[in-house]
């Protein structure tokens, strides 16, 4: 820490000046601010680690869910829905069926594609907070 190169100094100037010297006190406990720092690099070190264990976490369950929407797309697109697809009045009804079902996953699917760009922008600023060192304490 840089209040051991003061103390150094100080007591170098204290051989400089002499014994008659006076050396004027510190209004301030540098020990305990020192500490205080450290403190403060250790709590923004702990928040930075959390948070990139929540991205990943986050990270996971979006693509677990878009996993699961994919699934269930391909389970609707060949159900029967337990009708006769060789009647035509059930094709019809199998295929509107298909259809409307279809729209909304395929909607799921757009909304968390959105969702997973928004969420690569966010990963790339934390792994950027994740590089930041401060020169004198995270080192």
């Amino acid at each position: 820490m840089p209040w051991a190169s003061f103390e150094d100094a100080k007591a170098k100037a204290i051989k400089i000046l002499g014994k008659d010297a006076d050396m004027p006190k510190e209004k301030v406990d540098f020990d305990k601010i020192s500490k205080a720092v450290e403190d403060g690099f250790d709590s923004v070190k702990k928040a930075r680690d959390q948070l990139e264990a929540a991205l990943l976490e986050c990270d996971n369950a979006l693509s677990s869910g878009v996993n699961a929407v994919k699934q269930t797309q391909m389970i609707y697109e060949k159900s029967d829905f337990g009708l006769n697809p060789k009647k035509p009045e059930d094709a019809k009804k199998i295929k509107q069926a298909r259809q409307l079902i279809g729209a909304v996953l395929a909607k799921s699917l757009s909304i968390s594609a959105q969702d997973m760009k928004s969420f690569e922008e966010l990963e790339k600023h934390a792994i950027q907070v994740g590089k930041y060192k401060c020169p004198s304490a995270l080192n």
